[in-house]
């Protein structure tokens, strides 16, 4: 693809993040707009345009993959292994190494504001990263927005 589109950099990340399993997200390749499709189930017999527009022209659609549990891991491990205070660092690394690490994670973690503050900037730096090279393997030309 030559031309460069616009993508809304946290409507992406949002899209990545999102684990619905009745819910699809895609790139529009002409005008950087992301769309969703979701089963009957989800939206309840209401008719979704989205998927007739991806039926009648895939090749403008990009499927947008979800990120993979274990890369969304590393992101709080490395979060974590960088924290200066050894105390709060083992409590952090206790809190992702327990039964739902996620859960566990934010609400051990909203026990620090300016911690949990410095987590949620971070973690936006590196799912900018992460669309940034998923797009680049994706081959789309795209400015994050």
């Amino acid at each position: 693809m030559s031309k460069k589109i616009n993508i809304k950099l946290q409507e992406m990340i949002d899209a990545m993040e999102n684990h619905n399993e009745y819910i699809r997200h895609y790139i529009d390749l002409e005008n950087g707009e992301i769309i969703f499709t979701a089963d009957e189930y989800f939206i309840e017999d209401i008719e979704n345009e989205n998927d007739i527009l991806i039926a009648e022209n895939p090749e403008q659609y990009c499927f947008i993959e979800i990120i993979d549990s274990d890369e969304a891991f590393k992101i709080m491990e490395s979060f974590v292994h960088n924290i200066d205070d050894k105390t709060i660092q083992d409590v952090l690394y206790k809190s992702i190494y327990r039964p739902k690490p996620f859960r566990s994670f934010k609400e051990t973690l909203a026990n620090y504001p300016d911690l949990k503050e410095k987590y949620r900037s971070y973690h936006q730096e590196q799912m900018s990263m992460y669309v940034e090279e998923w797009l680049d393997e994706k081959n789309i030309f795209a400015a994050l927005i």
